[in-house]
């Protein structure tokens, strides 16, 4: 099996951007770039890597991967397309790897230790899976903190403790006095954690928090690079990061990242967009050890995947890593 392409594919849908990376063989493997990368982008740094892949064997993807991780110095400061694109290269290439070996993911990834992985459904403003029924665990983003936390005291009003909350905000507070008070008020929610409450380089700010309220605190979704998430873990600033496998370096770099947590004893959070194929890949990393905690549900997504559901826990098949039937369809190169 050889790459020998890599193709943007475009659609109006709530994932409007593709990586499709083909090989010789006629096997594609499909993964999502972040929502905030422009098609122009992602096309110009695209053009940048894949001649570092083409002709190149999948299973060779660690040494891929180092080649692609230098280009866009990634241990350093990437520029957030650049950032993306080593990512959703990495997650394209450990997809074709797992086809190439016969292997499920996981156990190219080191091996199952977890046959069940816990879930979550997201709750955001134009989605309301989450209050029609006690999911087991509930993500809640938005752009309005206070809308948030509203959502998260309805829920834990409706449901009491058969849901566990999570709440992660897509932009920080305003300031140290508004990321405080927000952090007080999940807390009377009995939130499990908060993600990204303050910007992920305000690492002294969230020691600060931290003193202050019991409410663990998480940050990193929004990093880029190997550094960002090191210096949060050296200063002792969070209780967990998060690691969305879009941005981070794909599931090659939050291995990584998960490297550097572990010796601190700190969870890593694994998110993964929308894309249900990269939600699935989330659950087969986080099956391989205790450090990872995945917050996704692929068939909770835009033409998810169906999976068993018991107390919001997932058991994982060795079932193909490919989209489900007609998901493409809306999807034209660019």
């Amino acid at each position: 099996m050889i790459i020998d392409s890599a193709t943007l594919l475009r659609s109006e849908g709530p994932v409007p951007l593709l990586l499709a990376l083909a090989t010789d063989t006629g096997v594609t493997a499909y993964s999502a770039w972040p929502e905030a990368v422009e098609t122009g982008e992602a096309a110009e740094v695209l053009a940048n890597l894949e001649p570092l892949i083409l002709g190149r064997e999948p299973l060779e993807h660690g040494a891929l991967w180092e080649r692609m991780a230098l280009t866009v110095d990634w241990r350093h400061e990437p520029e957030p397309a650049a950032a993306a694109a080593l990512s959703v290269l990495d997650l394209a290439l450990w997809q074709l790897a797992a086809l190439q070996a016969s292997l499920p993911l996981y156990a190219l990834l080191g091996g199952r230790y977890f046959p069940r992985c816990d879930t979550y459904v997201s709750l955001t403003p134009e989605r309301k899976q989450a209050s029609q029924s006690p999911p087991g665990g509930v993500r809640i983003t938005d752009s309005s903190p206070a809308r948030a936390l509203q959502s998260a005291e309805e829920l834990r009003r409706r449901w009491g403790d058969q849901i566990r909350l999570f709440l992660q905000f897509s932009e920080p507070a305003s300031d140290f006095d508004d990321a405080l008070r927000l952090a007080l008020r999940a807390q009377a929610t009995e939130t499990f954690w908060i993600l990204d409450l303050l910007p992920v380089e305000a690492a002294a700010e969230y020691r600060d928090l931290g003193r202050q309220v019991e409410v663990p605190l998480g940050a990193g979704a929004r990093a880029l690079g190997l550094q960002a998430f090191r210096r949060l873990l050296t200063e002792g600033a969070v209780d967990l990061l998060g690691v969305d496998l879009r941005r981070c370096g794909g599931l090659t770099g939050a291995r990584q990242i998960a490297t550097f947590a572990a010796a601190e004893a700190v969870p890593v959070a694994l998110l993964g967009g929308d894309w249900p194929v990269d939600q699935l890949l989330v659950l087969h990393l986080a099956s391989t050890s205790g450090i990872y905690l995945p917050v996704v549900r692929p068939d909770d997504a835009p033409g998810g995947m169906p999976f068993a559901h018991e107390n919001g826990f997932v058991t994982l098949d060795n079932g193909p890593l490919s989209p489900a039937p007609g998901s493409l369809a809306a999807y034209a190169p660019v």
